[in-house]
């Protein structure tokens, strides 16, 4: 199974997020409607804040909502409550998952195990880009 590859970011001119392709650091567009040699229409073409693009994570929460790096996830399983930030760890070139509440770490797939064994309890409820407390 290819993982999809798409990215969500903030418009720079009104601040509301849009997801698609990513093009450099800053563009984001969407599906490919026209290509010729010279040519290429998309559905659409945005200017987001580069601070806040994020890739998707290749995993939905337990209600089917993407996950995305820099996201909020919370749920409880095995009886007790879990709040976990989505980051990019540089050093090992990989995404991570921090417990908010004690700073474990844990990878996309422990990730993937914990959000199917809590199914909807796992739900994204924020980011730290709307939210710049949880950051």
């Amino acid at each position: 199974m290819k993982r999809e590859n798409l990215y969500r970011g903030k418009r720079v001119e009104d601040g509301r997020w849009i997801e698609g392709s990513l093009i450099g650091d800053d563009v984001i567009v969407g599906k490919i409607l026209e290509f010729e040699e010279d040519y290429v229409c998309t559905e659409f073409w945005y200017k987001v804040d580069e601070r806040t693009v994020g890739e998707f994570v290749g995993y939905n929460d337990g209600v089917g909502v993407k996950i995305y790096e820099d996201d909020m996830i919370a749920g409880d399983a095995f009886a007790r409550d879990f709040i976990y930030l989505c980051r990019w760890n540089e050093k090992i070139m990989q995404l991570e998952f921090v417990n908010y509440r004690t700073s474990d770490t844990i990878s996309l797939s422990s990730m993937r195990d914990l959000i199917e064994r809590s199914g909807d309890n796992f739900k994204v409820f924020n980011n730290i880009h709307d939210n710049t407390q949880l950051s």
